[in-house]
């Protein structure tokens, strides 16, 4: 997490200088522009983890569908299976 917040301080360092400023601006519009998209495909790893889960709780650890990476937080296992 730290390596990312120490990348997105070098983006805002590249807003100093002219020749890079126009880049990181349209890099920013670019990401706030598609946020409803990223809304949308967390609905659909939602769609289809949460049935994945579901089937998981039926079955015993050997043959299991979604491994528990992430312990007890149904809400990520499920995004990342």
């Amino acid at each position: 997490m730290s390596t990312l917040l120490l990348w997105i301080k070098v983006l805002d360092w590249c807003q100093l200088f002219r020749s890079t400023s126009f880049f990181i601006k349209l890099i920013t519009e670019t990401i706030y522009d598609i946020r409803h998209f990223f809304l949308i495909f967390l609905v659909a790893l939602f769609m289809f983890g949460t049935p994945m889960f579901i089937l998981q709780l039926n079955r015993g650890d050997e043959n299991a569908i979604v491994d528990e990476v992430f312990g007890d937080i149904w809400v990520l296992n499920a995004l990342y299976n």
